[in-house]
């Protein structure tokens, strides 16, 4: 421009210069020819084109905004190109919602100009589902967080629940179990419930899953016949191990009752949506993502072999035994004593037998297109797995397939049709435990191998049993919405869900006590679901924006299960309801007969309003009611209020001068109330069972075990919520912190009834609990935007504490074996005996001052107390050890959960680090216990595990943490390694490195001559290390309630090779 201006002031000189007016023309002509020259030379358009892409994965982006002069010149196609024409020199800006905006500028030379986007971390604009309406984060008082789906498409599993570990504050997932395509335990904010099955290292407690809400569907995560690790039936696969993660789009969990009112009953504990990816092209779109992937066990446990166990046992036996045990016994123990035989002079190493690396794979496949009217999308999905467990595994195949119609603007029809098959392999066990593996991987490594001669029916019924679990879903569902106006939103949803499962279990004659065994389980289960909505969206005087929906469902489920059994098959080459069905011990070989059938029915309406003054003030209400078929007659009513206020308070002006630091913080504050039904059809009106016969003719009557309840209520929890969220510099840091508070009131419970009534049990609502808690999360841009190593951390934490309030009956205390439920106290103590150490001698175990004699255990008169013997505490001073002597103590539950997870990238490098923590946690080391009984139990055809590295009693006068181990003669008295005492209660809390992910893109020109848009290629390791003082293997993979049964499945590491490829 100055040196335009230059020729200009020459041109206006010559003209002022009384020369020769020829020459004077001659000249100006020339300087106008150099002024326009100049101008031409300075705007010269020029043509510029570029391909937009993700800075961390290196997706293209289409639809980006170009910008030039405050103009909108284009935007990147469906591929993530563009080509513009520009003037020479021109900055380009870039934007489009959900990224940051980019500046670039073309190099002289040069007509290319690629862009790399950066995700934008700010939340408020950010899109959230609540009550199946879309409104935006600003406007919402309610707690959720949101994650995208691509942060859990890099590691392959059989149950997405699983890479929720550690992403979300007061999301809790414990990978409880390695069982492929098993369950673990979820919960957001604590538990919900008592309701604990079985006793010691066999209880678990029963799940309270939240509601999962697939592309708008609500979904069952839990089948009625689900394995969740106890004995049960059926295959037990859920229908979250059947979502392919590379499908996934994002996940939103809702924590408060605010967010999840609008969801009624079956929200109660909490939801979770998931929204699968859409087709959003016009143009075919290819993507192709694989999974090889090494599955290997984890440290095993060492052993004594052969010589060395026999020696160790024999010795032991002539230290300790009796003249019987030396003479007799240790000659009829022919594995002991008999070393010259060929058949006993063994060193199996049955670990080996049992576990073992596996090769596995996961594929992926998805296609979209169509036209700007209507656009298609279909994944396929393959993932197969074998586990690290002999005859275990998981095989799924997927085909979700969706399309959007929409003629116009105001019309727009949505449809999708999802298949799945899940194919499961037990083995001997039944998911978390694996009691028949358990058992032989123990196994004496004396014995001989398995081979065609010689092998136990337990080895045989591990690595023959032909166990096939199977389960068939088919969901289809549809969307039609009509905007008659542009204030007026219609939507009707509804689907058609159908799943069947099936288990078909066949054991050979010689695991089977000589006689094959056939057993075939069948289970069917359909859901029929219906939603009709309508939304008002209004502005006024500029400043007001409110918005009013309201909707009505309609949800029917029906599910029976049959099963059938044959004990008694003439051989092993025919399995079915063939051959004598009767014998001389048993009478009948065949059974089998309808299981379960139930049906129920839930009606819901529903209404909210969102009221906000220039986004500042914002007030959200909402409430539903729900009949339920599960409700008693006296109280059939489910009422689900929720109301919330957010104050965005750096929209005042104060704050006006601040946007360089404070992008955006509010204040919330909501409360809520949700209702749940706890019973079912049969608690509520009793169970009818056949009751023989009368003149001749059949009767029914009511089975005398539950007495009906007609009063059954709903369970009910009140929460508040307090909140606060913020933006700081630009959206480099954001953070967001609740405080909240529950009530829970009517709770499930069985109660013994007295014998005089004529039934045995009562299904009551009389127990309450209160849980609070606080949760905090926050997001750092690390290093500036213009940086080339980028680094994003996240970290988020959460503290739950939760009390029992009231019990069944206005008791105080209920015992239900080694757990103890106690008001005013967490709702799982352990009721263990206090163990204060080791007797060193004799002369330490105190007498009694009455009698003269020692402390004894239990009723056995003989059984007292000695040097080497575990220190219990008599707490009622009788000098008798009895379960009066037990007491609460310890939290099977954690206080502190979180995560801390780390993104670097470089380049077209990339790296991902996600880790978890657990703190305060109790966990009973139940397998130390069993690797004590096992060295105590010389006569046992068990293996001996070393105990050297375990500070235990070998003399008088020793002070050890452990009893006697040896001295298998005290064994049976005292019971020093009963797993109900204080000896080994321990410390569970880990930090966990979850999954590591290295990845690289490949420059865009080196795979054009294939035809390929984008390549990545990444390697993955899941379960990396775990950091615990923690003695025993693993303190995460332990029951639900924190039990470390060593018959558990334990959880493989995996190394991964995987590649994204897009067409």
């Amino acid at each position: 421009m100055i040196r335009q201006s230059l020729k200009m002031n020459k041109v206006v000189n010559t003209l002022r210069n009384p020369v020769n007016m020829k020459n004077r023309i001659l000249k100006l002509l020339l300087m106008l020819v150099m002024v326009h020259s100049g101008i031409y030379a300075q705007n010269k358009p020029v043509r510029i084109r570029g391909l937009v892409t993700e800075r961390s994965t290196g997706a293209v982006i289409p639809g980006v905004s170009i910008i030039v002069n405050n103009k909108a010149v284009g935007q990147s196609s469906n591929q993530g190109t563009y080509s513009i024409s520009v003037p020479e020199g021109s900055e380009i800006k870039f934007r489009i919602v959900g990224y940051e905006e980019v500046t670039g500028k073309v190099k002289p030379g040069s007509d290319e100009l690629n862009i790399q986007m950066t995700e934008k971390t700010s939340a408020l604009q950010e899109t959230i589902i609540r009550g199946y309406v879309s409104t935006s984060r600003e406007t919402d008082a309610g707690s959720s967080k949101k994650l995208d789906g691509k942060n859990i498409q890099d590691v392959p599993v059989a149950n997405i629940e699983s890479l929720l570990q550690g992403q979300i504050a007061g999301l809790n997932v414990q990978v409880n179990t390695g069982a492929p395509g098993y369950r673990g335990t979820v919960l957001i904010r604590g538990v919900s419930n008592i309701d604990v099955v079985g006793n010691g290292e066999d209880s678990f407690l029963n799940p309270t899953s939240p509601l999962y809400v697939i592309d708008g569907i609500p979904i069952d995560a839990e089948s009625e016949a689900a394995d969740n690790g106890f004995n049960s039936l059926g295959p037990g696969i859920s229908p979250l191990s059947m979502i392919a993660p590379e499908d996934v789009a994002s996940i939103e969990v809702l924590k408060d009752a605010q967010a999840t009112s609008l969801y009624g009953s079956r929200g109660a504990y909490g939801v979770i949506l998931i929204t699968t990816r859409q087709g959003n092209s016009s143009i075919p779109r290819l993507r192709y993502s694989s999974n090889f992937f090494i599955s290997t066990p984890p440290k095993l446990r060492s052993t004594l072999g052969g010589a060395a166990e026999r020696e160790f046992k024999i010795g032991q036996i002539l230290k300790y035994g009796t003249v019987n045990d030396i003479i007799n016994r240790l000659s009829d123990s022919y594995y002991l004593s008999d070393s010259l035989s060929t058949y006993y002079n063994n060193s199996t190493d049955w670990q080996k037998v049992f576990y073992g690396p596996q090769f596995n794979q996961q594929h992926n496949l998805a296609i979209e297109g169509g036209v700007k009217e209507f656009i298609y999308k279909t994944n396929l999905g393959l993932y197969n797995e074998k586990g690290i467990l002999a005859n275990t595994g998981f095989n799924r195949y997927t085909l979700n397939s969706s399309f959007t119609y929409k003629p116009s603007a105001k019309f727009s029809v949505y449809a999708n049709i999802f298949g799945g098959i899940g194919i499961k392999n037990k083995g001997s066990g039944v998911g978390l435990l694996q009691n028949g593996i358990a058992r032989n991987t123990s196994a004496s490594s004396l014995l001989p191998p398995p081979s065609l001669y010689s092998a136990s029916s337990d080895v045989i019924g591990a690595l023959q049993v032909q166990n096939d679990n199977s389960s068939k879903n088919l969901r289809t569902s549809f969307q039609v919405n009509y905007q008659p106006t542009k204030k007026i939103n219609l939507s009707t949803t509804g689907s058609y869900d159908t799943t069947t499962g099936t288990e078909d279990s066949f054991t050979p004659a010689a695991a089977n006590g000589e006689y094959a065994k056939a057993y075939a389980y069948h289970d069917s289960k359909y859901t029929v679901y219906n939603r009709n909505n309508i939304s008002y969206n209004t502005s006024f005087k500029k400043s007001h924006e409110l918005s009013i929906s309201a909707f009505n469902e309609v949800y029917i489920k029906s599910f029976q299960s049959y099963a059938a059994e044959q004990t008694r098959l003439p051989v092993n080459s025919y399995i079915g309801p063939i051959g004598y069905s009767g014998d001389f011990v048993t009478g009948s070989s065949r059974g089998g007969g309808m299981l379960q059938l139930t049906k129920s029915r839930l009606v819901s309406f529903a209404g909210s309003i969102v009221y906000n003054y220039k986004r500042k003030y914002v007030f959200n209400g909402s409430y539903r009611f729900d009949a339920s078929s599960f409700s008693g007659e006296e109280d059939p009513y489910s009422k689900n209020p929720s109301v919330g206020l957010r104050y965005n308070f750096s929209k005042e002006k104060i704050f006006d001068g601040a946007s360089k630091w404070l992008e955006y913080a509010s204040l919330k504050a909501s409360w809520g109330k949700s209702i749940s039904p706890t019973g079912n059809v049969f608690a509520v009106n009793g169970t009818y069972e056949n009751k023989g016969t009368y003149n001749g003719l059949p009767i029914t009557g009511l089975k005398y075990d539950f007495i009906p309840n007609p009063a059954l209520g709903a369970a009910t929890r009140s929460t508040y919520n307090f909140g606060l969220e913020g933006g700081l510099f630009k959206g480099r840091i954001s953070f967001s912190f609740d405080a909240y508070s529950s009530q829970m009131d009517q709770q499930t419970r069985e109660l013994q009834l007295n014998t005089i009534i004529g039934y045995n049990k009562v299904l009551s609502n009389e127990v309450g609990l209160t849980n609070f808690g606080y949760e905090g999360d926050i997001t750092i841009q690390v290093l500036p935007p213009k940086s080339k190593l980028r680094w994003v951390t996240k970290l988020n934490g959460s503290m739950n504490t939760t009390y029992l309030t009231k019990l069944p009956g206005g008791v105080s205390q209920i015992v239900q074996g080694n757990t103890v439920f106690s008001v005013g106290k967490n709702p799982f103590s352990y009721y263990f005996f206090k163990n204060n150490g080791v007797y060193a001698s004799d002369t330490d175990v105190p007498i009694n001052p009455k009698t003269g004699l020692r402390i004894r255990n239990g009723n056995n008169a003989n059984a007292y107390f000695q040097g080497g013997d575990p220190i219990i505490q008599d707490l009622d001073g009788d000098y008798v050890i009895t379960d009066k002597d037990r007491v609460a103590m310890g939290n099977s539950q954690p206080t502190f959960t979180g995560g801390f997870i780390n993104s670097f990238g470089y380049g077209n490098w990339s790296l991902n680090i996600n880790c978890s923590f657990t703190i305060d946690r109790d966990v009973i080391n139940a397998a130390d216990a069993s690797r004590l009984r096992m060295a105590g139990d010389p006569f046992g055809t068990q293996a001996v595990l070393p105990i050297d590295n375990l500070n235990y009693w070998k003399k008088p006068g020793d002070r050890a943490k452990y009893p006697d181990a040896l001295n298998y003669t005290r064994a049976e008295l005292i019971s020093p390694f009963r797993t109900n005492q204080s000896l080994f209660m321990e410390d569970g809390s880990y930090f966990k490195v979850n999954n590591m992910t290295l990845g690289y893109v490949f420059n865009r020109q080196l795979v054009q001559s294939l035809s390929i848009k984008s390549l990545r290629v990444f390697t993955t390791i899941n379960n990396v290390i775990t950091f615990s003082n923690y003695s025993g293997s693993n303190p995460e993979n332990v029951s639900n309630t924190g039990y470390d049964n060593s018959g558990g499945y334990p959880m493989a590491r995996t190394y991964s090779l995987g590649l994204n490829v897009e067409f």
